[in-house]
Formats: C-alpha cells, sequence, structure tokens
C-alpha cells in the first residue's frame, strides 16, 4: 500500500483528543463564551464561521455526541491552541478560491503526493507552484484601482484565468486543498494584522480521499511550514 507523502507534515489520520484535553478546551471556551458580549449562540456562530462547521456539529461536540472524523479534526484543531495542524479544505470552485486568494497578506504554500515522488509528479507540481503564484502576485496587483469597469475586467479575467488553471490542472491529477492559519498559531513575529492562507498542490488521487464517491474529500490535515511564508506582493 502506497503512502501518503508531503512536503510538510502531513497528518494521514486525525487522532481525537483525550477527555481531559477535551474537558479543559471546553473549560476555556465556556469562559470565553462567558465573557463574549454577544449570546451564547453568537459566539459559537462566530467560532462555527472561522472553523467550517454548523451549528448543530458543534452542539453535538459541546455535548459529547459522537460525530464525523472530519467535522471532528475541523473542531479540535480550529479551537484548539494547544496544536499546531490545520485542516485544509478541498475546493475547485474558481470564485471560492479567488475571494481566498484575495483576503490572504502572506501564503504558504505545501504539497502532497501518493508512494514516492517520482519526476512526472515533481514536475506537475513545480508548473503548478509556479502558475498559482502568478495568479496570487495578479490578483493582488493594482488594488487601489478605483474606476469601477477596470475593477470588474479584473475580476473577470482573474476568474477565468483560474477557472482554466483549476480545470487544467484537474486533468493532470492535481487538486487543491487550503486554510487559513488561525491566528492563535502565529509565531511571534507574524503579527495579527496578517492574513495567512496555507494552500495545499495536491497530487494524491481524490478518489483515495473520499468515504464514498459521492461524498466530498477529507480534510487534508498540515503543519504549517512557516520558513515558506511569502507575502502576497
Amino acid at each position: 500500500m502506497n503512502e501518503y507523502n508531503s512536503s510538510s507534515r502531513l497528518i494521514d489520520e486525525y487522532i481525537p483528543m483525550s477527555p481531559k484535553r477535551r474537558k479543559e478546551l471546553i473549560n476555556q471556551l465556556n469562559i470565553d463564551m462567558a465573557e463574549h458580549p454577544g449570546s451564547e449562540r453568537s459566539f459559537k456562530e462566530v467560532k462555527c464561521k472561522e472553523i467550517g462547521v454548523d451549528l448543530r456539529t458543534l452542539n453535538r461536540w459541546f455535548k459529547g455526541e459522537n460525530i464525523g472524523l472530519k467535522s471532528l479534526s475541523r473542531i479540535e484543531i480550529g479551537l484548539s491552541e494547544n496544536y499546531t495542524a490545520c485542516s485544509l479544505m478541498y475546493s475547485r470552485d474558481s470564485i471560492e478560491i479567488r475571494n481566498f486568494l484575495l483576503k490572504m497578506s502572506h501564503y504558504i504554500i505545501e504539497a502532497s503526493w501518493l508512494g514516492d515522488l517520482d519526476e512526472n509528479t515533481r514536475t506537475k507540481i513545480g508548473d503548478c507552484l509556479n502558475e498559482l503564484e502568478n495568479i496570487i502576485k495578479d490578483i493582488h496587483s493594482d488594488e487601489n484601482q478605483e474606476e469601477l469597469m477596470d475593477l470588474i475586467s479584473k475580476a473577470t479575467d482573474n476568474k477565468n484565468a483560474l477557472t482554466k488553471f483549476i480545470d487544467d490542472s484537474e486533468k493532470d491529477g492535481i487538486t487543491f486543498f487550503m486554510t487559513y492559519i488561525p491566528r492563535y498559531m502565529y509565531p511571534k513575529e507574524v503579527k495579527d494584522s496578517d492574513q495567512v492562507g496555507l494552500i495545499c498542490i495536491n497530487a494524491i488521487p481524490i478518489e483515495n480521499l473520499k468515504k464514498r464517491p459521492e461524498l466530498q474529500p477529507n480534510d487534508l490535515i498540515f503543519e504549517p511550514s512557516w520558513k515558506r511564508k511569502k507575502p502576497v506582493k
């Protein structure tokens, strides 16, 4: 059986928190919730948006009920300051990806593959890396442009370029996973005002990452390699 490999530490299977750690995390969240200016529901809704789960799933986790491993990893990794890993979510929607890239101030790009890294896969990942970085630079160029039609034209061009890039990459067996790195994971030298995106160029066949063909792929769980952090421009 081939192993999943990656450019940084890729966690093949999430190991849930121990009951003691989970209890301590919930205790801390309850303290934060009590100090939150809004309601308990609004506090949880903010957390849900940050980590990519719905409110019902988060409430079930709080109650100690069984939930899927994908949601469990998002909740426990996303909420725990003691963890250094991120759940990267699959996306192939060009508008969603463009909006994600546009909000970044910095980024880290990782890669994942199946088994030994052969020359063909290495070349595909390298080509995607170069093109993705060019797209990021283009999206963030002329951000102060004020003419409405110029902005509309640029957004359309970005979307078309991304759609072609995603489609061409998929034909070569490359897919993309991404998330923003939570600020509580930032090293001291990274500013709170920074928005750091974590992107994986994935060469693992997408079918290998699905529990069933009709389901979305499982998240890829990475520990970000901060030495590869770059500004968007």
